[in-house]
């Protein structure tokens, strides 16, 4: 009673099954990756069984063939499910919403319809994107539905009633109501569509206000827009009208930021990235941001002690120079033996060698995207500038790059309180473990309201002791794929991340450990407490430091506003080697100390 009539291609139900149905390959949609493993691992233990799972023409268990399909899998992989199973075996496809539209197999005859999908949303209000099942649209499954019978006919079976097919939406939310507004706003901006507002709401499914509210001042705290006549710096955009957010106008660094084919937030880092004279490893974080991880997960997958092994060359606690640094040995590989021993070298890692070209596609058109702008000269890269503009002796200048970009995202880490054990010897401290750890994001981007006992007045450091207005920030868990997960010796309370992905919990994704003065520069609004010797950020992150320090980086960033500025009138002007910015990399290498 549980499952409808077979369909054929069309979505009749067939007074005959016919050859469909005992000939042919069977494709059964499911929602994510977990569930497509899962039915694949219970479907080999029922063929491994007593049971019957009959192949062409009614055959022996062995003569069936079962393969997953999502996007996770490397190419060999994936290309398996193309290829035609032996004379008298069936082939059994298990796969996510890839095999929707992405790719066709030709000897499907069988489409198995769960009717569910893992679909990516955007909390405008919190930054934050989510992944969450939810039922198909009805052009989704029909989109399924034709993927039985491409040269044949074909059969449909869908596992939901009519009353629920009747309940689903006619046709899939369009992506611009599920994703981040930000470069759409700000390529408005640039060709002269202000308020950008007026004009989305001549699009057939215009966003929300919020979300138009939430890009605009996105934007704002990114420094590509300021009020007339005043410093971007100086400004407080949280507390900025949805009118007012209209009316800002575009910075130097906004207007440099529309030529970049990529994400602002991502623009922006390959922005800083030149201007601070590491610009190859941040080419290469830019374009490993714009795709799946070149890190494969499941049973063939990298390990974490091989993440943390590559994460430790560049400096340690981070995603990003994981990767950075895993491209590096693989370009060294690639260089030694040739690109086919480099696959194997892939293959060992648990690496996907295939996204790994991908990265170096990609850093060849951000390159010539920074080359088109005037911030990187135009030359071939040589292969032995592949590690140029990285050492260990430019870590935090790296990181800072990357803060620059992915700022406001920062994430707070807590430690629990310490623990002691009695010995012979009296009592010591007791190791603290990674899950005693408790880490918050600011999701609302919002002031924090802070009580009069909250450690600003001097007190309270040492333990990291969070503000008891927990109400403005939300606990969040390091994803179990990153190298901060087992972390236990943090050397800084601050991770930018680069997003906050929601599904049975929120996890921060893609982390990088940061030091204070990074966040002083490169952060938002200060707000500087000369009677405590603190420097706020954005009215959370707070910083010891002297009243003088606040006053010199404040100057230091409009110093920086205004080299952006030279350059946007003289591209032949080199950034890099100004007394402004080479001023600024010496400060972050010293983490302050000049």
């Amino acid at each position: 009673q549980g499952f409808p009539m077979p369909r054929d291609a069309s979505g009749r139900a067939p007074s005959k099954t016919g050859a469909a149905a005992t000939d042919g390959a069977v494709l059964v949609f499911l929602p994510g990756v977990g569930e497509v493993m899962r039915c694949c691992r219970e479907l080999e233990q029922w063929l491994n069984s007593d049971e019957q799972l009959g192949g062409m023409e009614g055959g022996p268990v062995g003569s069936t063939q079962i393969l997953p399909l999502h996007g996770s899998l490397n190419g060999g992989d994936q290309r398996r499910v193309f290829r035609a199973p032996p004379r008298g075996t069936r082939k059994i496809v298990v796969a996510t919403n890839i095999a929707e539209t992405s790719i066709t197999i030709p000897d499907v005859t069988v489409v198995i319809d769960c009717g569910r999908v893992k679909q990516t949303g955007f909390d405008a209000a919190k930054n934050m994107s989510s992944l969450t099942v939810q039922w198909c649209a009805q052009d989704a499954c029909r989109q399924r539905r034709g993927r039985a019978g491409r040269v044949r006919e074909g059969l449909c079976l869908r596992l939901f009633s009519k009353r629920k097919w009747k309940s689903m939406e006619k046709n899939t939310t369009p992506e611009m109501l599920r994703t981040p507004l930000e470069s759409l706003v700000l390529q408005l901006r640039v060709m002269g569509y202000t308020p950008a507002y007026q004009f989305l709401q001549k699009t057939l499914d215009p966003p929300a206000s919020t979300a138009i509210e939430a890009a605009e001042r996105r934007l704002a705290r990114l420094g590509a827009l300021e009020q007339r006549g005043a410093d971007n710096r100086g400004q407080k955009m949280h507390e900025l009208s949805f009118h007012a957010l209209s009316g800002l106008s575009l910075t130097p660094l906004g207007r440099h930021l529309a030529q970049i084919p990529a994400d602002v937030a991502i623009s922006k880092m390959l922005i800083y990235g030149a201007l601070l004279g590491c610009i190859d490893p941040i080419l290469t974080v830019a374009a490993a941001l714009t795709m799946r991880s070149p890190f494969q997960t499941g049973p063939d997958g990298m390990t974490d002690e091989q993440r943390r092994a590559f994460s430790a060359m560049g400096g340690g606690c981070s995603d990003h120079l994981a990767v950075v640094c895993a491209h590096l040995e693989y370009m060294k590989e690639v260089a030694k033996r040739g690109r086919g021993a480099a696959r194997g070298w892939c293959m060992d890692r648990g690496i996907n060698a295939n996204r790994m070209e991908d990265v170096n596609e990609t850093r060849r058109q951000f390159r010539e995207s920074l080359q088109s702008i005037g911030f990187l000269p135009r030359r071939r890269e040589a292969a032995e500038e592949l590690g140029a503009g990285f050492g260990y002796g430019t870590n935090q200048v790296f990181r800072a790059a990357v803060l620059a970009g992915l700022y406001p995202n920062v994430m707070r880490v807590v430690k629990s309180p310490q623990k002691y054990m009695e010995t012979l010897g009296g009592a010591v401290e007791k190791l603290r473990q990674a899950k005693e750890m408790q880490f918050f994001v600011n999701s609302e981007a919002g002031p924090i309201a802070r009580s009069a006992d909250d450690g600003s007045n001097g007190g309270g450091s040492e333990d990291w002791d969070v503000y008891d207005i927990v109400k403005q920030l939300e606990r969040v868990k390091i994803h179990p794929g990153s190298v901060l997960f087992h972390e236990r010796e943090w050397s800084s309370q601050w991770v930018m991340y680069h997003e906050l992905a929601k599904t049975s919990q929120t996890f921060m994704r893609d982390g990088t450990l940061v030091k204070p003065f990074s966040l002083l520069l490169f952060g938002g609004d200060l707000e500087v407490q000369p009677l405590n010797n603190t420097i706020t950020v954005d009215g959370w992150i707070r910083v010891e430091a002297s009243p003088r320090v606040g006053a010199l980086v404040k100057e230091l960033r409009r110093r920086m506003d205004e080299v952006l500025e030279r350059k946007l009138q003289d591209t032949s002007f080199d950034v890099a080697s100004s007394p402004v910015m080479q001023g600024v990399i010496r400060l972050l290498d010293s983490d302050g100390v000049f």
